[in-house]
């Protein structure tokens, strides 16, 4: 609501001209008067009026002027409505006068004033100097107004009413050339000069022009003042919808759809390959299914409605559309045959059109195999030969299933249980400080969270049923922790009693008491984050601890009867990196970013080494469950030691980088991560025995490892965050792929 309280209201002026009109007057020519002033002069100079200014104030328009001369007889006031009238006169003033007051409220869109002076010669008046003003009177102050529900206009305006009495409201097209009268608005039955006006327009029409023209009564007709004109945009499509079905269809809904239209227009743009796809809809088909091949990722859709040469504002929907591919499991009860299951873990209906199976024989290229529903849970192949390998991947229109199945008749890892661990904080399962193997059938899974984060609990679990496990939890806060080969013992590294000091406690299992503690084992102020490694071996009698970060690292041997430190060993101008007691003989083996140290834990003598492994390249090293292999990757070179004759039996460069690695028991295979692909390899040859492909997800925390302590099991974890923090356990074993009980992933 505008405020029209005020009595008197400023009105917008604008003086677009002075004209100066010149006369002059005949004299006696006997008189030669040297003074300019006196009329009788023969170079008298007659003075104008000047300064001239204009106020308008509660419909009167007041000019002013300075009069400049005494021997003018008056002045003349003559006033034209606009530039096709002519003048009229309203006033004639003394020679004194110095304003002119006009309290009629005729005027136009220009109103034009001429002031002139003159003097009375034999009685008659003689216009000496003549000046005009022109006046713009903006009477509309403002004009605003917006469309809302289809075709619904709200308009708003202030207006000079003194100098207005109504306003006429007209309507075009944009297309059309003649306005058409909407409303005629008399301001004698308001009470303000502010006004609201709503209508519904029935132009068929997208684009719609509005005129607000104020007018005054002269005479009894209406004389335009002034006028304002506003676009609007109406007839628009509205709640503008988009919903994927498929990969080849997707439903298309708006409102509002006018029949007028001769058609509506979708422009879907895909953000990602830069392609537009185009569409043309009738009116009537507001809501449709339509045939169009997606793309993966955002496209940017947009709708307008076309009239002529007209066309409606866009309405725009920005989506992104992206496919999972169903997980791929199978199942065999025949050589000859074999049953493909495919889940989709969304309750949602699928969003692809179809399953596509692909097949490769003896590792040729994949080819399509079936085409399938998208609602089809399972196909079976029933054209296997044994003396053939097979591999089968899912596919979509959109996207290549990220498993693929390996199948021949050699042994391979089949997932066969899974469990899952409930934990505090983002425990990193991908380290050996939080999981590692007693023997073939105790995994132990540690709770602590991160380095540098403590937590007092630990699990032990039967690897052959992953339900069965045993908690130790000590009520001590740990940084690491670690169990005794045989299982009867826990050494813990804590926090000791003073700052920057660090203890160790070592736990008898089946008790759950303290065996010994360690005060001050450790005392490290600088840095802020320590990062601890615990072992147990020998007899059990033996404790290595060392902070791995400290700025000089050293491995500090305990007895764990006594409590007293044995030994120190330290690694000059090298970093030690790791370090694990040998599984049946007395020896440590340390590694350093550069090289790998055996010592004989008895005498703690060197017994060999292997310095500058891989150049300056640092390197990670794992260790088979019988402790006579070791095997050490940098980046894409691997290399096999050989730990009875202390040699490099075996090295190869891969194509990408490895990320990581582990080793069955004998060390006869590997299981290695490289790139976006896995597999297990033979020692012997270095080479792929077969690819297991295992479904990572986009964590850190998700790998899978060969048991160490067992010929034929492998471990997987999968750390999730929904509905609940845990982390997924698999149990993976190896089996004949023709093994005829069900085998569920």
């Amino acid at each position: 609501m505008i405020d029209t309280s005020s009595a008197s209201r400023a009105l917008a002026i604008f003086i677009a001209g002075i004209s100066l009109m010149a006369g002059c007057s005949t004299f006696d020519a006997d008189y030669e008067r040297d003074n300019p002033s006196d009329p009788k002069s023969t170079n008298f100079t007659h003075s104008k009026p000047g300064q001239f200014t204009v106020e308008i104030e509660e419909g009167v328009i007041d000019i002013r002027w300075e009069d400049v001369s005494q021997y003018n007889s008056g002045y003349i006031v003559e006033k034209a409505i606009d530039d096709s009238t002519e003048f009229e006169r309203v006033a004639k003033l003394p020679e004194d006068a110095e304003h002119f007051r006009d309290s009629g409220k005729q005027i136009g869109l220009t109103v034009y004033y001429k002031i002139s002076s003159f003097v009375d010669e034999d009685d008659d008046e003689k216009i000496v100097h003549s000046e005009t003003l022109e006046l713009s009177v903006q009477a509309i102050e403002t004009y605003d107004g917006f469309s809302s529900d289809s075709n619904l206009i709200k308009l708003s305006w202030q207006t000079e009413q003194e100098f207005s009495d109504g306003v006429i409201i007209q309507q075009k097209s944009q297309g059309q050339s003649e306005f058409t009268t909407v409303e005629v608005i008399d301001f004698a039955d308001q009470e303000s000069p502010g006004g609201n006006y709503e209508y519904r327009s029935d132009l068929e029409t997208f684009n719609l022009d509005v005129r607000l023209t104020t007018f005054q009564y002269q005479e009894g007709e209406i004389v335009p003042i002034q006028h304002l004109d506003k676009s609007f945009s109406i007839n628009d499509p509205e709640n503008f919808n988009i919903t994927f079905i498929n990969e080849l269809e997707t439903q298309v809904e708006w409102e509002n759809s006018i029949d007028f239209a001769d058609h509506y227009l979708l422009t879907v743009k895909h953000e990602q390959s830069g392609t537009v796809q185009r569409y043309e809809f009738q009116p009537d088909e507001f809501s449709q299914v339509v045939d169009m091949e997606m793309k993966r990722g955002w496209s940017r859709y947009t709708l307008f409605g076309v009239l002529e040469d007209e066309q409606s504002s866009p309405i725009y929907a920005r989506k992104s559309f992206y496919v999972s591919v169903p997980r791929l499991s199978y199942s065999s009860t025949s050589l000859s045959a074999i049953t493909l299951t495919f889940e989709d873990n969304s309750d949602a209906p699928p969003r692809y059109s179809a399953i596509i199976v692909e097949r490769s024989v003896n590792e040729a290229e994949f080819e399509t195999y079936a085409e399938l529903p998208a609602t089809q849970s399972e196909f079976t192949d029933k054209d296997l030969q044994v003396s053939n390998s097979y591999s089968y991947r899912l596919r979509t229109l959109t996207r290549v299933g990220n498993q693929v199945i390996d199948l021949t008749g050699e042994n391979r890892l089949i997932p066969v249980e899974e469990s899952n661990i409930s934990y505090t904080g983002s425990v990193d399962v991908t380290r050996d400080e939080i999981v590692h193997f007693i023997d073939s059938n105790r995994l132990v899974f540690y709770k602590n969270s991160r380095y540098g984060e403590s937590n007092s609990s630990l699990e032990i679990i039967n690897t052959n049923n992953l339900n069965e496990r045993t908690e130790f939890e000590s009520g001590k806060q740990f940084y690491v922790a670690r169990v005794s080969p045989s299982g009867n013992k826990v050494a813990e590294f804590v926090d000791g009693e003073a700052f920057g000091d660090f203890a160790l406690n070592i736990w008898d299992m089946n008790t759950r008491s303290i065996i010994q503690t360690i005060p001050q084992a450790h005392n490290e102020t600088g840095v802020t984050s320590v990062i601890p490694v615990l072992r147990i071996g020998g007899e059990e009698d033996l404790v290595a601890s060392s902070i791995i970060n400290s700025e000089e690292p050293e491995i500090k041997m305990w007895n764990i009867q006594s409590g007293n430190l044995i030994h120190k060993i330290e690694i000059p101008n090298e970093r030690i990196r790791a370090f694990e007691f040998h599984p049946t003989k007395k020896e440590l083996i340390v590694s350093s970013n550069k090289s790998i140290y055996i010592y004989d834990t008895d005498t703690f003598q060197l017994l060999n080494e292997f310095t500058n492994l891989f150049g300056n390249d640092d390197f990670i090293a794992t260790l088979s469950g019988n402790g006579e292999h070791l095997f050490a990757f940098s980046y894409r070179n691997l290399k096999q030691i050989n730990l009875n004759t202390y040699d490099i039996s075996n090295q190869k460069e891969f194509d990408h980088g490895i990320e990581r690695l582990s080793a069955n028991y004998d060390g006869s295979e590997l299981f290695i991560k490289i790139y976006e692909w896995s597999g297990i390899f033979d020692t012997k040859i270095f080479e792929l025995n077969y690819r297991l492909e295992w479904h990572y997800n986009s964590s850190f925390n998700s790998y899978m490892m060969l048991n160490p302590k067992s010929q034929n099991t492998a471990f997987s974890f999968n750390r999730v965050l929904q509905p609940y923090v845990h982390t997924d356990i698999m149990r993976w074993e190896k089996r004949d792929v023709w093994y005829e009980e069900p085998i569920r992933q």
